[in-house]
């Protein structure tokens, strides 16, 4: 997302964003819930202090925003989808295994 639409869509002017995301200025708590709201994620997420945080985790939080207001066959899709990539990767590291074997 640019600035540009981080800050139209958080309220927050767009230099205080720059500033933001060159660590020269800190987020209030009131930004803070608007940017995590804007990005679909908990606000934890921009206040975890592990440096290689499990981002897949914390994009799971948003899914029921993502999934509201579709159609019921809209969501079968979502799963049949999750279930192709689950599948998937379980394929890759079975071929990479048999790869290491050989």
């Amino acid at each position: 997302m640019s600035q540009q639409y981080v800050s139209q869509n958080t309220g927050i002017p767009r230099s205080a964003v720059s500033d933001i995301e060159r660590g020269l200025r800190r987020v209030d708590s009131l930004e803070l819930k608007k940017i995590a709201r804007l990005y679909s994620l908990p606000t934890t997420y921009f206040l975890d202090e592990k440096a290689d945080a499990d981002v897949g985790e914390h994009a799971l939080a948003g899914l029921p925003r993502a999934l509201a207001g579709l159609t019921d066959g809209d969501v079968a899709e979502v799963m049949e989808y999750a279930k192709y990539l689950r599948f998937k990767r379980i394929a890759e590291r079975n071929a990479t295994d048999d790869t290491a074997e050989s």
